[in-house]
């Protein structure tokens, strides 16, 4: 029962983790806006810093697509690669009032998701 404990924490701590990512995230898309904004509003606009701000969102627009997918191809009901949040949701869904032990499937999606959330921080 203690590994149950255990591992219901640590589905917690991977919700709250994305949830602030994903908060961030939204911060710095609006921050970008902003400043992209007010580059195009100036007389002669900077182009190295508006390459540079089309570059941030380039990544930005990657890192949306590993966290929550590609909307677009979703509403239109193609297939579409498993998410960071849709792995957070299955794995609160399988821990939410389960009695017997943790199924390893569900431990191997935390284990995968720890090497692959380190992948896109080392960028």
């Amino acid at each position: 029962m203690k590994d149950n404990i255990a591992f219901c924490q640590k589905v917690a701590d991977l919700r709250k983790a994305t949830s602030a990512a994903g908060d961030i995230f939204n911060e710095m898309n609006t921050r970008i806006a902003h400043a992209k904004s007010a580059m195009l509003d100036m007389p002669a606009s900077p182009k190295n810093l508006l390459e540079k701000t089309a570059a941030i969102q380039k990544k930005m627009n990657a890192i949306n697509l590993s966290f929550n997918g590609d909307a677009t191809r979703a509403k239109r009901e193609f297939e579409t690669a498993t998410t960071v949040n849709d792995r957070v949701g299955i794995l609160e869904y399988t821990v939410w009032n389960i009695t017997s032990s943790i199924p390893k499937a569900a431990k191997q999606i935390t284990t995968s998701h720890r090497d692959n959330s380190a992948k896109y921080w080392k960028k």
